[in-house]
C-alpha cells in the first residue's frame, strides 16, 4: 500500500513538473491623477508662492511583471510677486510637465506593490499675464515688461504604492521629487548677479487607472 502511495506521489510530482508556470502578461493602464506639489522653498527669494499647490494630470503606462514604462502630463500653478501695484495682480506661473516614466516593483507585501519610480521630461513655465505695462511716473512713455515662457529639463524619482482592483482597475499613491535648473538674477550689494541655480519640487499624488491585459 505504501508503494502505491509513493508511486502516486511520484506521478503527481512529474505531472506538476510538466505543467509550465503561468507566463506574465502585458497590461496597459490609463487614467487621471491628482495631488499636490510644493515648489522649492528657496524660490520664495524670487517672490514665488511656495505653499503646496493643487496638481492634476493624466498618465498611461504599459508593463509586464516587475517593470512599467509610460508617459505622463501634469499641471500645477502658483504666483510670483513683482513688488509692484499691478491692476492685474501678481502673475500666475503655470507649470506643465511632459514626462517619460520608468517603474520597478521592488516588493509586493499583502498584494500591495512597492515601486521605485523615475521620470524625465520637459517643464514649461508660462506666465499669465505674459506682459505688463508700467507707468514710470516721470512723464516718459510707459515701460513694457515681458514674462517670457521658460522650458527646462526636469528629472526625478520616488516611491509608489500600487494595488490592482479586480481585473480592470489599479490605484496608486506616490511621492516624488523633481529637480530642474533656472537662470536667475538677484541683488548682491550694488550689483545684480546672474547665475544658474538648481531647485527641487516635492509632490504627492493619487492615480486611478483603468487597466487591460493582453499578450502572454
Amino acid at each position: 500500500m505504501s508503494g502505491l502511495r509513493a508511486l502516486g506521489l511520484a506521478v503527481c510530482v512529474l505531472a506538476m513538473a510538466g505543467v509550465p508556470a503561468a507566463a506574465a502578461v502585458w497590461d496597459l493602464e490609463v487614467g487621471p491623477l491628482a495631488g499636490a506639489t510644493a515648489p522649492d522653498a528657496s524660490l520664495a527669494d524670487y517672490r514665488w508662492d511656495t505653499t503646496p499647490q493643487f496638481e492634476s494630470g493624466l498618465e498611461t503606462t504599459i508593463g509586464k511583471d516587475r517593470w512599467r514604462a509610460g508617459l505622463r502630463l501634469r499641471r500645477s500653478q502658483t504666483t510670483q510677486g513683482t513688488g509692484l501695484d499691478l491692476e492685474t495682480g501678481d502673475p500666475t506661473v503655470r507649470a506643465t510637465n511632459t514626462e517619460i516614466l520608468g517603474r520597478y516593483r521592488a516588493a509586493r507585501p499583502l498584494g500591495v506593490g512597492i515601486w521605485i519610480t523615475g521620470h524625465a521630461g520637459w517643464m514649461n513655465l508660462g506666465y499669465t499675464p505674459g506682459q505688463v505695462t508700467l507707468d514710470t511716473g516721470t512723464g516718459l512713455d510707459p515701460v513694457t515688461v515681458n514674462f517670457e515662457p521658460v522650458n527646462e529639463l526636469a528629472l526625478g524619482g520616488g516611491l509608489m504604492l500600487r494595488r490592482t482592483l479586480g481585473n480592470s482597475w489599479a490605484l496608486a499613491l506616490s511621492g516624488e521629487a523633481s529637480t530642474f535648473a533656472l537662470d536667475t538674477a538677484h541683488r548682491r550689494g550694488d550689483e545684480i548677479v546672474y547665475q544658474r541655480d538648481r531647485f527641487w519640487n516635492w509632490g504627492a499624488r493619487l492615480a486611478l487607472t483603468w487597466r487591460t491585459e493582453f499578450g502572454s
